[in-house]
């Protein structure tokens, strides 16, 4: 892994998918905060909370994507799906 050029070991798409689901889950922890009591006061302790959401949102989208889509060879990674299973023998 020494001689191998930046680009092979770096995903772009990668990144940018990430950073776009940590946005739509910032954005709805914002709706969930705004909800009816007026204007939201920003201060350090909603970024924080936002920025929390936001990877913990992604994390959790990323992993569940992860595990129950398909992942592009045509078997689905989820519960049920036991790619070891030993055709019967008789």
């Amino acid at each position: 892994q020494r001689n191998q050029p930046f680009g092979e070991l770096f995903e772009t798409s990668s990144l940018f998918i990430s950073l776009l689901i940590g946005f739509l889950a910032g954005a709805l922890a914002v709706v969930a905060l705004s909800g009816d009591s007026g204007p939201l006061e920003i201060n350090k302790q909603i970024i924080l909370g936002l920025i929390g959401a936001g990877y913990a949102g992604t994390d959790f989208i990323e992993g569940f994507i992860k595990k129950y889509m398909p992942s592009g060879n045509g078997a689905a990674k989820g519960p049920g799906n036991n790619e070891s299973v030993q055709p019967a023998v008789g």
